[in-house]
């Protein structure tokens, strides 16, 4: 995976769309380099890891493999 991605296919899939486009629009080119991410892009990243998570977690409770 590209350093420049904030998460695999399969989870990005999971983000909704607005959520994707915020991310790459706060999005700087080099960021993954110089390690200087805006506070804005860390917020949206954040808010899609926490959507992917959230997902996975109802999953996994429809599934029974978690309780609520």
């Amino acid at each position: 995976m590209a350093p420049s991605l904030l998460m695999c296919p399969r989870h990005w899939r999971m983000v909704p769309r607005p959520l994707q486009q915020a991310v790459w629009a706060s999005y700087r080119p080099g960021q993954e380099r110089d390690k200087s991410p805006s506070r804005l892009y860390l917020f949206h990243a954040k808010a899609a890891i926490d959507a992917v998570a959230a997902k996975e977690a109802a999953t996994a409770c429809q599934q029974g493999r978690l309780f609520a």
